[in-house]
């Protein structure tokens, strides 16, 4: 008996399969039918499979095969397909020797004993019962199998399956009895998996085909001939083999494919006990970070000790499971409340908000958390899971080592997300985002100076995309860094087209958080200036503080290699984060931004103008230049200009543009400039 995948590999052979190809179980698995029939015979075999797994139903016939070590064999071939545990599709082949069955069959009408002499060396259990179910012959292998001497069956009326039972553990004896069946109506039972539960001895698992024996120009069989392999050592590996695939292997917990039961059978319960449950989706917070730092061993400790907290804040009632990575789930059986779920969350929150050791360090974890409860948040295991998910998402949004419970816009916000998540990249592979680019302009002469460049986002069926709608994903999602590298190399190769028409016109462009964290920013920075050709001068770049502040060593290199290329560097947005003097020191920074929403509101608000006094002042003691953006009044450029703010950016000289536009603005701009003069 062999056992095969759907890619015709070899998943086991039995020990008479074994000595008919000469190989070792371990040899044997991974092989496919051309190792061990040839060419010719596996193309037969091949055919066989396909019929099996197309149709579901088993399959017969006859062949000449020849083994590897030179034997040459007739057998009937009978192909069944069975499904493991995991809903994966297996095909079973039994071969049975066609010479010593016909050999069985030819002795039986000259004399039973002469059949005797053929049965006793076949491998498998062989049975040989009349139409009255009188044992007529029986081999060795036989009586180990059954338990059961010869001496008790032959000549006796035997039930070969009183006491056997299907895999739904129904009974096999009496007129369920696939022996009788065969006897009955002449239709062989093959490839049945039985189990026999003898009233002394062990059970056994049983490989079991009934087939009829009929003499030619007869419709009734005058005997049944029976044959079984003991297949119990197989079922024990495969047991072992399921609770390997239901544990995760480095903390011991149920993994998402046992969670997917357990929760399956709990919703079932919920739903006929009409009560409710929950389910938490944990998402642990920077735990790559202990990874990078420390190495993947210490992580896996880290995550075997998140594990025992888990556990020990848990009730009996709760079971918890880990899904992969840093994600955990926990589903709450006994939930009467949403202030239940509560209580659970926050008792997690506290486990985890105590510090780990790793490697002789204390290092803080923190979580983020998402609720989903069942029947307000989903009707199946599935529904729940993803609405958890999605909640978790918005914990993990809202400031992180925070819980939230699903609530039905998330569920729009995680369909947003996904459109996002596919749209981006096709949008970007085929160039669907453009640069605006607004005009900077000196205060105390009005003439252009440069321009910032802004994407959007032209959707072939939602049109222009302003980039606060996607911006703030493509931050999130990581996919800004290969964006980010896209808006470098557009707006200089702009730059050379300006060039080429004898315009000079130096272009900033933002930098985000992940890609001044990201590696290689810098040369990604050099590439874009030279792929188009231009002086480094040229191009400038615009942070925010909060970019200089998740690593402010590793911003500070960065910034120092961007200096060192010739390009100056903004500071974007000062004042309307955690804004720092000593970072501000700190920094090489050309020029300092004040925020538009301190320029809009100088002639109403009196704390604005003041905030807005002192930043120009910094920047001015520091010897930066200042800029001021969003400017679209005269009024609020008349109070720049009286607090000594340089440059401007805004309304008032024109709102962002595409390029030819930006030219009419720029050539107007400087034609006017020199009539002027």
């Amino acid at each position: 008996m062999t056992l095969k995948d759907e890619t015709d590999a070899l998943l086991y052979l039995n020990s008479a399969a074994q000595r008919l190809y000469g190989l070792s179980l371990v040899d044997a698995v991974g092989r496919k039918d051309a190792d061990l029939l040839g060419e010719a015979g596996a193309a037969i075999a091949a055919e066989y499979d396909r019929r099996v797994l197309a149709s579901g139903e088993a399959v017969e016939y006859d062949a000449e095969i020849a083994f590897p070590n030179g034997k040459k064999l007739s057998v009937h071939v009978t192909k069944n397909l069975v499904t493991d545990i995991f809903g994966r599709r297996r095909v079973v082949t039994n071969l049975h020797d066609l010479s010593e069955v016909r050999s069985a069959q030819a002795a039986l009408a000259e004399s039973t004993l002469r059949y005797k002499s053929v049965v006793d060396g076949v491998n498998n259990g062989v049975v040989l019962q009349d139409k009255e179910g009188i044992v007529l012959a029986v081999n060795p292998s036989a009586e180990r199998i059954l338990q059961r001497t010869g001496q008790d069956l032959l000549g006796q009326h035997v039930d070969l399956l009183e006491f056997a039972f299907d895999q739904q553990d129904n009974s096999l004896s009496g007129d369920a009895s696939p022996v009788l069946k065969a006897l009955r109506d002449a239709v062989p039972s093959t490839g049945l998996q039985i189990c026999v539960k003898p009233e002394r001895g062990q059970h056994r698992w049983l490989w079991f085909s009934s087939i009829p024996l009929m003499r030619d120009g007869e419709q009734q069989p005058y005997a049944v001939l029976s044959s079984f392999e003991d297949i119990t050592e197989l079922r024990n590996v495969q047991n072992q083999f399921s609770a390997l695939a239901n544990r995760d292997a480095l903390t011991g917990l149920p993994n998402r494919f046992r969670m997917m039961d357990l929760g399956t059978t709990a919703v079932s319960a919920a739903q006929r006990q009409g009560r409710a449950l929950g389910l938490l989706f944990i998402d642990l917070d920077h735990f790559k970070d202990i990874n990078d730092t420390y190495g993947h061993f210490a992580g896996d400790a880290f995550l075997r000790a998140v594990t025992q907290r888990l556990k020990g804040a848990l009730r009996d009632s709760d079971t918890i499971a880990r899904l992969g990575g840093d994600e955990f789930i926990v589903l709450l059986e006994a939930c009467n409340s949403r202030q239940n779920a509560e209580d659970v969350a926050n008792r997690l929150l506290q486990e985890l908000h105590q510090p780990f050791v790793v490697e002789d360090t204390a290092v803080y974890a923190g979580a983020s958390i998402g609720i989903a409860l069942y029947p307000e948040a989903g009707t199946n295991f599935d529904e729940l899971l993803k609405a958890a998910d999605t909640a978790m998402y918005s914990a993990k949004s809202g400031g992180r080592m925070t819980y939230r419970f699903f609530e039905e816009q998330m569920r729009e916000a995680a369909a947003k997300r996904l459109w996002m998540d596919n749209n981006m990249r096709e949008a970007l592979q085929e160039n669907q985002f453009i640069l605006h680019y607004q005009p900077k302009a000196r205060i105390d002469t009005g003439e252009i100076t440069g321009a910032e460049a802004l994407i959007r986002w032209m959707h072939p069926t939602r049109g222009l995309i302003p980039p606060g709608d996607f911006i703030a994903f493509a931050e999130e999602s990581g996919f800004i860094v290969p964006l980010g590298a896209w808006v470098l190399q557009e707006a200089c190769r702009q730059i050379r087209a300006w060039v080429d028409m004898g315009l000079t016109i130096p272009v900033a462009v933002n930098l985000s958080v992940r890609q001044l964290k990201s590696d290689g920013v810098v040369a990604v920075i050099q590439d874009a200036i030279a792929q188009a050709g231009i002086e480094p001068t040229l191009l400038e770049v615009e942070l925010t503080e909060s970019a200089l502040i998740e690593d402010e060593d590793k911003a500070l290199r960065v910034m120092q290699s961007i200096r060192g290329l010739g390009l100056r560097v903004y500071l974007d947005d000062f004042g309307t984060g955690h804004s720092s003097l000593s970072r501000l020191a700190k920094f090489p920074i050309d020029v300092l931004k004040v925020d538009g929403s301190f320029v809009s509101r100088l002639d109403s608000d009196v704390k604005s103008l003041a905030l807005t006094k002192s930043i120009v002042l910094i920047g001015k003691t520091l010897g930066m230049k200042l800029m001021a953006e969003g400017v679209e009044t005269q009024a609020q450029l008349t109070r720049l200009s009286e607090m000594g703010c340089e440059f401007i950016q805004g309304y008032l000289i024109s709102k962002p543009v595409p390029p030819p536009q930006f030219v009419e603005v720029f050539t107007r701009n400087r034609d006017a400039k020199e009539v002027s003069a």
